[in-house]
């Protein structure tokens, strides 16, 4: 029902109805007092909140609502932490219970699920088994192993003619090798070169190749240094057109760290049999075993140094000084000549000019051979301390092929020359003129019997000049050089002519030859030949021929009162004429319709072009004057009238022929009146 006014409730028990509910007064609210009872209607007054307790206290017994657990018995405890671990949770795993898998021993078969190092499968999404090969290695693939390229020091860029690329410092530090390649259609001198700075100040080592045109490169090279980089120069005279560098880091075989540049492993010979090896060591148990080919030395008394010089093996001699032994043998080297030596006297000769015995080994004969065709003379040089060279004296050297003796092997000559070189160290022969061609000298030094010749006076008195071998004839005893021939005919070779007083020229009055007198006549001083028969006598002999020059072309004029040779054609005539067939020329112009001056004889370069002839041949109906200069815009030099449809013109002999003023001129013609045509033959000879 409505309340209209204030109502007082109360709630009373049913059964008792003097039980009646109270209200509890609290700070907030009145309520209402409620009791809590059990399923059978007992009131409940405690209840199991439990105790809150403060977080990182520590509690012995803890009482209240905590995380509870229960074994396989329903028992309950409570769940521990681990202080030692951040408090973390303890848990037991059991065995055989791991990650719900299945327990194995090592050795036994692998079971379908377990526990096993996993790692993510190539989408990175998946778990996926590690694999171990036969002998239970891991299995690593390494295919995905790569070589890093140097950009820095690769390039396919074409080098010029003696151009170089060169590579940009880089780092190596975590680098064990580098493979170089190149491939280069011109001659090159790659360089590679390690640094400790990355600036190239301080170089620790450098490794030079060279390579013909067209030869490749594959070097694998270790890398010890710091830094890094390479170099490559063009030795060609045209620039390449397959130059291609590839550098590659990573790691590959180097044993030795690299090989020569012609390929081999660098080793140095620094002991033997753990001694330490020094150059000239003269104990045999410390030195290298030597064979001597085709020489057979049984026994050395006493064998204190053996010395293999130089030499063929073919010829071998022994020389002992103070119980040293030393073989030697013939030398012989081979070369081509080819260019001038521009440094004939001292320093390098220049390369092609010379061929060269270094080392002599006190041989005393030296045999030249040469062949080939080539121009310039050839000189023979000795020297003592192998930077300064002299030539031979003008009868050292023997022409084997005439028995002439001379400084030089003339120019083109070829053959076997021979000279002494006793006490030289060394000897050459060398192009000290100019030289074309090729001329191939083969030369030999030998300790067989040379050349003696006497090239100076011998003084006065008895002298010896050992045994003397006579070319021809006998000679029954000669005991001194002072001693009469005997009687005969003996020839000993070349003689000189006693002087009456020494250093003086002795005069030699030839008045015949053979009996017959040739000499007569002429200035003093001069040597005049007469004829055998007289003038105006009957012609009892063979007359001297008188000859001249035969010629096809004009020769080079002489100055004013000089000399010349008579003139001749290529069979001995005489020229008489006023000029010579091959100076004679003509040339035929013709002018149509035109008064302008035009060219009838072409110059030539230095010549005067005389004119002895000229034919004018007018073919159209009107007649008209032809005007001649000997050169253009010149002076005239004669002038023909020539009627219409007829020829006009002279010939003269060719020493009156019209002369030309002016030498590298032509002839004009030109036509008074503009006719159809003119046709113009001029004849003329070539004179200086």
């Amino acid at each position: 029902m409505p309340l209209e006014t204030s109502q007082i409730i109360k709630l009373v028990d049913g059964l008792t109805p003097t039980i009646q509910a109270s209200v509890i007064s609290l700070s907030n609210h009145n309520g209402v007092a409620v009791a809590i009872v059990d399923g059978s209607g007992n009131q409940i007054t405690s209840f199991g909140g439990g105790t809150q307790y403060a977080e990182n206290t520590t509690q012995a017994t803890a009482t209240g609502t905590v995380a509870l657990g229960k074994n396989g018995s329903n028992v309950v405890f409570p769940l521990q932490l681990d202080a030692a671990n951040s408090n973390a949770l303890k848990v037991s795993i059991v065995a055989g219970g791991g990650s719900g898998g299945t327990a194995s021993n090592f050795g036994s078969s692998f079971p379908s699920t377990g526990t096993a190092i996993g790692v993510k499968d190539s989408t990175a999404t998946n778990m996926t088994f590690l694999k171990v090969d036969s002998s239970n290695n891991l299995n690593i693939n390494t295919a995905s192993l790569t070589y890093p390229v140097s950009t820095n020091n690769s390039t396919s860029a074409q080098l010029g003619a003696g151009a170089t690329f060169t590579g940009t410092i880089e780092t190596i530090q975590n680098l064990q090798a580098a493979q170089i390649e190149v491939v280069c259609d011109q001659p090159y001198t790659l360089n590679i070169y390690q640094y400790i700075d990355a600036g190239g100040t301080q170089l620790s080592s450098i490794d030079t190749f060279t390579r013909t045109a067209g030869s490749p490169l594959n070097e694998n090279i270790t890398l010890p240094g710091n830094y890094f980089k390479l170099a490559l120069t063009n030795n060609g005279a045209s620039t390449t057109t397959t130059l291609k560098i590839d550098t590659t880091f990573g790691i590959m075989n180097t044993t030795p760290r690299t090989n020569t540049n012609l390929g081999n492993y660098k080793v140095a010979l620094n002991e033997i049999n753990g001694t330490v090896l020094n150059i000239g060591q003269q104990t045999a148990a410390n030195s290298i075993p030597v064979i001597l080919p085709s020489a057979t030395i049984t026994t050395l008394t006493p064998p204190t140094i053996v010395t293999v010089t130089q030499g063929t093996g073919t010829n071998l001699h022994t020389v002992v000084d103070s119980g040293n032994i030393t073989v030697l043998g013939d030398i012989t080297v081979s070369g081509s000549i080819t260019t001038q030596n521009l440094n004939p006297n001292s320093g390098t000769a220049t390369a092609g000019s010379t061929v060269a015995i270094t080392t002599l080994n006190a041989t005393n004969t030296i045999a030249i051979q040469v062949t080939g065709t080539y121009t310039g003379a050839l000189t023979p040089q000795v020297s003592v301390d192998g930077s300064n060279w002299i030539a031979l004296s003008a009868t050292a050297l023997r022409n084997v092929n005439t028995n002439a003796y001379a400084a030089t092997i003339a120019s083109a000559a070829v053959g076997i020359f021979q000279a002494d070189i006793s006490g030289y160290a060394q000897f050459r022969i060398s192009a000290n003129a100019a030289v074309t061609g090729t001329a191939v000298v083969t030369i030999k030094s030998s300790n067989a019997a040379g050349v003696v010749t006497v090239s100076s006076p011998l003084p006065a008195g008895s002298a010896t000049i050992g045994g003397v071998t006579i070319a021809s004839g006998t000679v029954t005893a000669v005991t001194a050089i002072t001693n009469a021939l005997p009687a005969g005919t003996n020839l000993m070779g070349k003689v000189g002519i006693d002087q009456t007083t020494v250093g003086t020229t002795n005069a030699v009055s030839i008045a015949q030859i053979g009996a017959t007198t040739v000499v007569n006549g002429g200035v003093a001083g001069t040597l005049a030949v007469g004829g055998t028969t007289a003038s105006g006598s009957a012609l009892t002999a063979n007359p001297a021929t008188k000859g001249g020059l035969a010629k096809t072309a004009n020769p080079t004029a002489v100055a004013d009162g000089q000399v010349v040779n008579s003139l001749h054609d290529k069979l001995g005539k005489q020229i008489v004429v006023g000029s010579i067939r091959d100076l004679k020329g003509n040339q035929v112009t013709t002018i149509t319709s035109s008064t302008s001056e035009t060219t009838v004889v072409t110059a030539v370069a230095a010549t005067f072009l005389d004119v002895y002839g000229c034919i004018i041949a007018n073919t159209s109906a009107t007649a008209t004057s032809v005007i001649f200069k000997d050169s253009t815009a010149g002076t005239t030099q004669f002038e023909f009238e020539v009627p219409a449809t007829e020829t006009r013109g002279f010939m003269l002999p060719e020493g009156g022929a019209f002369k030309q003023t002016t030498v590298n001129n032509n002839w004009t013609a030109t036509c008074g009146t503009s006719v159809a045509s003119v046709i113009i033959t001029m004849l003329y000879v070539k004179n200086l």
